[in-house]
């Protein structure tokens, strides 16, 4: 995974942890290209787990 980004951009990791890692991967294929795939640990967020979110963030 790469981000690039300002490093004072401000992102919350603590997010990601929470839901064990981003919803899909992004894997080297066979044939050289990237293909996505979904992460099977990754734990959804609950609607108020979002609200909770938007509230803080938006």
């Amino acid at each position: 995974m790469v981000f690039v980004y300002p490093s004072d951009s401000g992102q919350d990791y603590a997010i990601i942890e929470a839901s064990n890692g981003m919803r899909h991967r992004v894997i080297a294929s066979a044939d050289g290209g990237w293909s996505l795939i979904d992460n099977a640990v990754y734990k959804p967020r609950t609607g108020e787990q979002a609200d909770a979110l938007m509230k803080k963030y938006a």
